[in-house]
């Protein structure tokens, strides 16, 4: 069992967080996660800033994995919802509605995760129940912004696109981190593990909090 963090952000390249990098993987270790994802908004680390904090989580003896957490809009720029993108490193350079930026990611033999779809602040972020038009890979079952409502309209769209799901702490601040995370029954080194797991349905959401339960 593998447990990771798949959904944070850092100071470094997301405005809204106030988590410094290295103390961001350096919480993860201490807690005893396996691994953790970056998925800073709509961009990519450059690579010499990212290989060196790939060395600082080596040392930690932890596993550091690169995501991005895309925004998408529609004809009339209105916020379509947020999704995670694992595999390609695609800089994104315009707005995209969701079934373009799944196109790009799909051909690129990546996965798409409709993140906290559901969420009950700042709704407007949460795709919603335009995920059953979507050839998503997974949804994000429990999120701190999801509610005992929330995860049940997740957990019935999982089910019914037969799809994946995960759970990650979309964490801002090191407190956060590992608050909410995914399960992977198979060791996780590299990213293709962290796709073909989730392309295999084989991720399983968890909480660390009281009062959530687990998904088995």
């Amino acid at each position: 069992m593998f447990v990771m963090d798949i959904h944070t952000h850092t100071a470094a390249y997301s405005p809204c967080s106030i988590s410094d990098p290295l103390v961001h993987i350096e919480r993860a270790s201490t807690i005893g996660l396996g691994g953790i994802c970056i998925t800073e908004h709509d961009r990519l680390w450059p690579e010499y800033e990212w290989k060196a904090l790939e060395r600082d989580a080596r040392r930690l003896g932890l596993l550091l994995l690169p995501g991005q957490e895309i925004r998408c809009y529609d004809a009339n720029g209105e916020i379509r919802g947020d999704f995670l993108v694992f595999g390609p490193e695609i800089l994104i350079d315009r707005p995209l509605f969701p079934t373009e930026l799944i196109t790009l990611i799909h051909e690129k033999k990546g996965i798409v995760i409709a993140a906290h779809p559901y969420r009950t602040w700042c709704s407007y972020l949460g795709a919603g129940d335009l995920v059953y038009d979507l050839a998503l890979d997974a949804l994000e079952l429990f999120h701190p912004q999801h509610n005992q409502t929330s995860v049940e309209k997740a957990r019935k769209a999982i089910q019914t696109l037969n799809i994946a799901s995960t759970s990650a702490s979309d964490a801002h601040r090191p407190e956060e981190i590992g608050t909410f995370g995914t399960i992977f029954p198979e060791p996780v080194t590299r990213l293709e593990d962290l796709v073909t797991q989730i392309k295999g349905r084989l991720s399983i959401p968890t909480s660390m909090l009281p009062g959530w339960p687990e998904e088995g």
